[in-house]
């Protein structure tokens, strides 16, 4: 009987999970392309039978959350005026079950298809890689590129993978590829290109 006991309950026990849902982002989207100035609204609930409305919102990075609005059954942000440092990855956080869903948002800038940077100096060690990170500000951006500042032709040996959501990353970074470059696109079949970043490799430790 004890045996039987146990074992229904590490059955249980194991189930449980498996019926725990996400939590549900409003609106219902990988992404959501807001303009800038607009207003950005998400709503966040689970429906879950055991502690629904136990939700919270994280950002990429830790970055703080704006505009966020909590009540007994979802957590809402709401932003009246969406500036590009609101683009980003939105996460929506059981902190009972720990279960997650996601929204990207992109801030949709008329005058500059790429987020425009402060700091545009990138500093690397050679053998690793490095991440310029010019997101796009919206994803009708297409044909995501890597060119120098000067017009020459890529390094032989440098190779790249392009994200619009992460920018652009060089791997295996090695001292013949300290420069300048720049991403460069197309929007609307029209070349767009984002501000200019310096690499600076660095040998060592």
């Amino acid at each position: 009987m004890g045996h039987s006991w146990f074992l229904r309950t590490v059955l249980l026990l194991f189930a449980l999970p498996e019926g725990w849902s996400k939590p549900v982002i409003t609106p219902d989207a990988p992404h959501l392309v807001i303009l800038k100035g607009k207003q950005l609204y998400l709503r966040c609930h689970d429906d879950a039978d055991v502690n629904a409305g136990r939700v919270r919102w994280l950002r990429d990075k830790g970055r703080r959350i704006e505009g966020e609005l909590k009540d007994d059954e979802a957590s809402v942000i709401l932003l009246n005026i969406t500036e590009t440092q609101h683009m980003g990855n939105y996460t929506c956080e059981n902190t009972e079950t720990e279960e997650k869903s996601s929204i990207y948002i992109y801030v949709k800038d008329l005058g500059s298809a790429f987020v425009r940077r402060m700091v545009n100096d990138l500093q690397v060690r050679k053998g690793e890689e490095i991440t310029l990170p010019c997101l796009v500000t919206d994803p009708a951006v297409s044909h995501l590129s890597l060119q120098t500042c000067n017009g020459s032709a890529l390094p032989a040996a440098l190779t790249f993978i392009t994200h619009p959501q992460g920018g652009i990353t060089i791997r295996n970074v090695s001292k013949a590829f300290e420069g300048c470059y720049f991403c460069a696109g197309q929007l609307d079949q029209k070349p767009v290109k984002s501000r200019e970043y310096n690499l600076v490799v660095r040998l060592g430790e």
